[in-house]
């Protein structure tokens, strides 16, 4: 069930980014899927890493979400540095 969800989950990220990327608003030259896989990944390990806690606090996690999603969008390289170049396998 959960792989189930999760493949859902990551398509309607997909669709998302697809169109983002359509529109300008997300670099085009990555792979939708591959950002998309980054995204679930965050959310997935902060909820599980929050709910942990025994009295999660709904604000404060969702703040702390949404500044891990924003530095994963916005990148971590310094303004006006070059971004960091990802080296692919061949495989």
């Amino acid at each position: 069930r959960y792989s189930i969800r999760r493949r859902h989950l990551l398509e309607a990220i997909v669709d998302l980014i697809r169109r983002k990327q359509e529109c300008g608003e997300v670099r085009s030259d990555e792979d939708p899927e591959l950002i998309a896989e980054l995204v679930l990944d965050i959310y997935l390990a902060h909820v599980r890493h929050w709910l942990a806690d025994p009295k999660p606090n709904v604000a404060r996690g969702v703040a702390r979400l949404r500044i891990l999603l924003s530095l994963a969008i916005g990148g971590l390289a310094a303004r006006g540095t070059p971004a960091l170049k990802v080296v692919r396998s061949s495989s």
